[in-house]
């Protein structure tokens, strides 16, 4: 892969991760849904991983209003078969 390529492919997967993040915030679990690659396995420090399914009703089940969702020190890291995002993922609550 020439490194123009990968960097857009790693910009398309951040933006991805951004647009997951928005939808957190507003609980939308329909359009995160679309957003989730089959196979989708969600991994948080200390946690088991949980599918897609798991994911969302997690998701919809956050109690209070949320008041922001951001990311940061996101990392990209792709591969032939696929991406892993992996950083730090802010809220309040």
């Amino acid at each position: 892969m020439s490194g123009r390529l990968m960097t857009n492919e790693r910009d398309e997967v951040a933006a991805v991760a951004t647009a997951i993040t928005a939808a957190i915030a507003a609980r939308d679990v329909s359009v995160l849904r679309t957003l989730m690659a089959p196979g989708f396995v969600h991994r948080a420090h200390g946690s088991s991983g949980v599918d897609t399914d798991a994911f969302l009703l997690a998701v919809e089940q956050i109690p209070g209003d949320i008041m922001f969702v951001r990311l940061e020190q996101v990392e990209v890291d792709l591969s032939p078969t696929g991406a892993l995002v992996s950083g730090f993922q802010r809220a309040q609550v």
